[in-house]
């Protein structure tokens, strides 16, 4: 680009200055900006000075409307060069004194330097103020020496390059000044010839403030587009939006270019059972802020649950300039919610199920002890089938409790080493006259199969439970597949036990309900809804999982995962075997008067002495009194005062080496805690029958 020449009364600026009152040299840069402008009245240089900054202003402006900067200020200095080109071909002589005054009055800062050593030679007020310095700190010297620093540009580099180019342009160029402000300027610079002599003119904008605000800006932007929720913002009558995060694309699963051409447009998206709601909510009004819950539909048909909400912001007036509000999809939310609801109604219906199990338990106990001593006395065959049938309804009585006992997780389990091969071989007889004739039972046995760890009356269970349900679902009859296989898992080796049917199927808006207590698809009369609930808690507990398949028409499988155990299988040994007559000293301590004296008659029918306690301090008494002559001691877990645990401690303070059997139809879980674990103590689950509580008193009394 040409440099712009000047009049040639310049010469006489450059031969004779004037002397500047602060100067005892008269040199050019010192002269006042007035004097100088008043001796060069046949240039054009102030009209020049005066165009520049009116142009910066306009280009500023244009800045602050998120325009190019570098593109305007490029423009700006075309327009100065053409401009001043004009200028000077002008013949007319327009007094010089008016555009000094506005040049040094200008709100653009602007600058002479020269262009061989950049320091600088004029500058108007507008740059004193912008820069934070005085005339006498800048005049005469580089920036660097009014103590200016440059943080992002080479002030040098700068320099050549004009030389070359002969302008320049730096959208953004950050200073400190000597007062040690951090600032934010644009810079346009263009070369201009000045009496032969070539300097730079350049003006200044101040945009510190605007790149402070494009900046909040950015990380607000930032902030609102990385959100899952969806932000917005929409003028005071909800009539245009203004913003939208992109969210709400991923969220509705609607078009933003929709929501901005209608701000209502989400209301399309809205349940249909949901928008009457809504109408007071999309008037907004003056009820600020607010808050309203509602169901969209999205276009693939899925419904999600949202909490859209709403609030005022104002201007410095406190007058509502916008409104903001924030959507978040609480689907998943509520979901968790109802999941809560449903632990705690579970939690309650546990307690009163542990609580009716324990009492019906003492109950079946007494029942099913006096039946036990009547079968041992019956001759009579007719006599015998009564005592039979009565047993088997304890039987059954008994089952259910256990399932409510494992619904509550109030029961007592003795996990061993198990052989799942061989616990199912053994249980294969019953199952076959639970499922019926009509009904093939198969199995598909790995012959080295792992060894699990797990309940063997829980683990019957289990294969009861499924059972019955694989029955019901082949009403015409089919096919019952008992599975075993050795699987790795992400835990390490695992046992798969599968349970497999050839039924109807579960259709697939129930499947993920099965497992939940109380659920049941069955007819009154038919179902519990505790089957698959029970399985579920002894798998859990065990510390394994289950899963599901099902196809309609095809059958159903589930397939249980146990962690495999590196030790060999533990004996079952069959207590009631045992014959269980003895002569040793017993004390029995139970709460309930219909437990204890039944039990105690039982096993004195077998030879046993046995003296009774309805409570702890009553049993401590008898042990003090009998010394050494005590051989067992047998007592129930739940006690009022002192627990069985508690007892036991005391008992072989005085006694050590004291053996003790357990008995309880329901333990809670910080008895447990607090030492009476099944795989530690020997323990007898009630209800009990005579010949299972002899055996046991046998086994404890023989133990080493």
């Amino acid at each position: 680009m040409p440099a712009i020449p000047v009049a040639d009364d310049a010469q006489t600026l450059r031969t004779k200055p004037v002397r500047h009152v602060h100067c005892s040299t008269g040199c050019m840069s010192c002269v006042d900006v007035q004097t100088r402008l008043d001796r060069v009245r046949q240039s054009r240089l102030a009209w020049y000075l005066f165009a520049c900054a009116a142009i910066a202003l306009a280009a500023t402006a244009a800045w602050c409307l998120d325009a190019s900067a570098s593109r305007l200020a490029g423009v700006s200095l075309v327009i100065l060069t053409l401009l001043g080109a004009a200028l000077l071909r002008r013949r007319d002589r327009a007094p010089l004194t008016v555009l000094a005054h506005a040049y040094a009055r200008s709100p653009a800062a602007t600058s002479v330097s020269r262009l061989d050593d950049t320091t600088v030679v004029e500058v108007n007020a507008a740059y004193l103020a912008a820069f934070e310095v005085t005339r006498e700190q800048v005049i005469g010297r580089t920036l660097a020496q009014a103590g200016i620093i440059i943080e992002n540009t080479d002030r040098d580099a700068v320099f050549t390059e004009l030389g070359r180019r002969g302008a320049i342009v730096l959208p953004e160029l950050k200073i400190r000044t000597p007062r040690g402000t951090a600032k934010t300027l644009t810079l346009s610079s263009q070369v201009v010839e000045i009496a032969g002599e070539r300097h730079v003119l350049s003006m200044f904008s101040d945009v510190t403030e605007l790149t402070q605000l494009a900046a909040r800006e950015a990380q607000f932007r930032e902030l609102a587009e990385s959100i899952h929720e969806v932000f917005w913002l929409v003028d005071p009558g909800n009539t245009r939006m203004l913003y939208v995060s992109p969210a709400y694309e991923s969220m509705f699963g609607r078009s933003r270019d929709a929501v901005y051409a209608d701000a209502r447009d989400w209301m399309q998206a809205v349940h249909r059972d949901d928008r009457a709601a809504l109408v007071p909510f999309v008037a907004l009004g003056g009820n600020l802020p607010r808050t309203v819950q509602c169901r969209i539909v999205r276009p693939d048909g899925t419904v999600r649950a949202v909490r859209i909400s709403a609030f005022p912001v104002c201007d410095a007036a406190g007058v509502v300039s916008r409104i903001a509000g924030v959507v978040e999809d609480i689907t998943d939310w509520l979901a968790l919610e109802e999941q809560v609801r449903q632990t705690q109604k579970l939690e309650s219906l546990g307690l009163l199920a542990g609580g009716v199990a324990h009492d019906f338990n003492n109950i079946l106990a007494v029942i099913g002890a006096n039946i036990g001593l009547l079968a041992e006395t019956a001759q009579d065959a007719s006599d015998r089938e009564l005592i039979d049938e009565v047993e088997r309804a304890v039987g059954r009585a008994t089952s259910m409790t256990r399932q409510l006992l494992a619904f509550s997780r109030k029961q007592v389990t003795e996990p061993v080493v198990l052989d799942l091969n061989a616990a199912i071989a053994d249980t294969r007889k019953m199952l076959r006259r639970m499922v019926g004739d009509d009904i093939v039972i198969a199995t598909s046995l790995e012959p080295e199969i792992g060894r699990v760890r797990i309940d063997p009356g829980h683990l019957v269970q289990v294969l009861m439970n499924l059972a019955v349900n694989a029955r019901d679902a082949m009403a015409q009859g089919g096919t019952l597949t008992l599975t075993t296989r050795n699987v790795q898992g992400k835990a390490g080796p695992m046992v798969m036990m599968a349970v497999a049917d050839t039924g109807c199927g579960i259709p697939p808006d129930i499947r993920d309900r099965v497992f939940e207590p109380l659920f049941t698809t069955k007819g009154v009369g038919r179902g519990t809804g505790l089957g698959l609930s029970v399985v579920h808690g002894i798998i859990d507990e065990a510390g394994g999982r289950i899963e599901l398949r099902s196809e309609i028409g095809l059958g159903t499988t589930f397939e249980i995962y146990l962690p495999a155990v590196d030790a060999p299988a533990d004996p079952i040994e069959d207590v009631a075997a045992a014959g269980a007559h003895g002569h040793e000293k017993i004390v029995f301590v139970d709460d309930d008067l219909h437990v204890r004296a039944t039990a105690s008659r039982a096993l004195r029918s077998r030879g046993y002495t046995v003296l009774e306690a309805s409570d702890a301090q009553a049993a401590l008494r008898l042990l003090r009194d009998h010394g050494d002559e005590i051989d067992l001691l047998v007592t129930d877990v739940v006690m009022p005062a002192m627990d069985g645990r508690e007892l036991a401690e005391a008992a072989r303070k005085e006694r050590p080496g004291l053996r003790v059997l357990y008995t309880s139809g329901y333990t809670d879980d910080a008895i447990l805690r607090h030492g009476v674990r099944q795989a530690e103590v020997a323990f007898l689950e009630k209800p009990f029958r005579i010949h299972a509580l002899a055996g046991k008193v046998r086994q404890v009394l023989d133990a080493a």
